[in-house]
């Protein structure tokens, strides 16, 4: 199992406004690319930090081949309309992770 996971600093003026898109706009629209299986959407509580919050969103996909196909095929567009969105307030950090147990 491949997971991508993305961590983002969200500012607080925008916060609210973040997760409802994310929830309702943009973590459908990679869900429906069928290259994940499941996803979950966690906000980081410790370490605390001032300033921004930080959330982590995992996307699980069965292969490394279809991780690959997202990242060719699907996410250039969907990282634009992101950026396009929120440009540079929102803090990107973004992996891929071998699930080895679990």
């Amino acid at each position: 199992m491949i997971i991508y996971q993305v961590l983002c600093a969200v500012p607080p003026d925008i916060e609210q406004e973040w997760k409802e898109w994310m929830l309702a706009k943009h973590i459908p629209e990679v869900i429906d690319t069928g290259c994940f299986l499941k996803f979950t959407f966690n906000k980081v509580v410790k370490p605390e930090t001032e300033g921004n919050a930080r959330y982590v969103i995992q996307y699980s996909c069965a292969s490394m081949d279809e991780f690959i196909r997202y990242g060719t095929e699907y996410a250039p567009e969907l990282q634009k309309k992101y950026r396009d969105k929120y440009g540079e307030s929102i803090s990107v950090e973004r992996m891929v992770l071998e699930r080895l147990v679990g």
